[in-house]
């Protein structure tokens, strides 16, 4: 049985009144976004829910996955990105929005989504959130690259047999000066 596939635009209003929840994909074609950068590798699966924040708000929350192709910046070999998200936001208009950047007092935690005349553009904001969860710099853990000699994680001792080629630095740094003032 193949998923639901999602809207473009949802009637807000309704689905909030009903406390209206969405399961269902974004196949991987609709995603021309998410494709500009990385080569999707699966639809995206998300669960939305509508409902009404403490002040009465409408807000959207919800969950989302996909899979993208890429390649690690490290070892500059194909990288699969496994994508999750939380996500929820306050939807408003967009005077309610530049009112609540605009208040000090407001929850710095709460992000603002407008609705437009047309609805709420359920795709394009799933396919914000995925764009917004993208690494800046994709690469594999370090466990699985295969950079050539890629540094290890801060902290860790270096593997046996690197060559330090400044060991001996600190020594001569520290040997005492000759009689006659050359080192």
């Amino acid at each position: 049985m193949s998923a639901l596939e999602l809207p473009e635009t949802v009637d807000v209003e309704r689905l909030v009144s009903h406390a209206g929840v969405l399961e269902g994909q974004l196949s991987a074609e609709r995603l021309t976004r998410l494709a500009e950068v990385y080569q999707v590798q699966s639809a995206l699966s998300a669960r939305v829910a509508f409902d009404r924040d403490s002040q009465g708000r409408p807000r959207v929350g919800g969950q989302l996955a996909v899979a993208l192709g890429t390649t690690c910046q490290r070892c500059l070999q194909p990288l699969t990105l496994t994508l999750h998200r939380e996500f929820e936001s306050v939807l408003c208009t967009e005077a309610e929005a530049l009112a609540l950047d605009a208040d000090p007092a407001a929850d710095p935690e709460v992000e603002p989504v407008v609705v437009g005349p047309e609805g709420f553009r359920l795709a394009s904001f799933l396919e914000d959130e995925a764009l917004l969860s993208c690494p800046m710099i994709p690469h594999h853990e370090f466990e699985a690259c295969r950079a050539p000699g890629a540094a290890a994680p801060a902290g860790d001792p270096p593997p046996a047999g690197t060559r330090k080629p400044f060991a001996g630095l600190d020594k001569l740094l520290k040997e005492k000066p000759a009689e006659d003032g050359s080192h």
